[in-house]
């Protein structure tokens, strides 16, 4: 969970540009509280409060 709490501190202190982040489903999920499929992606706008908007979802084929 501590990492979790870093990951969305750190999300949230992102305030121009873009960053890509690749990891596994279960931390998507865990940041999202979004369940995807294998192979899908979320796009993601950290708000300043440390929630996690979710802007966007998509499957890679």
């Amino acid at each position: 969970m501590a990492q979790l709490n870093e990951a969305r501190e750190t999300a949230s202190g992102i305030s121009s540009g873009f960053e890509v982040w690749v990891t596994h489903q279960v931390v998507i999920s865990a940041l999202t509280d979004k369940n995807l499929a294998m192979g899908e992606f979320v796009v993601i706008k950290a708000q300043s409060n440390g929630l996690i908007e979710v802007l966007a979802r998509g499957q890679v084929n």
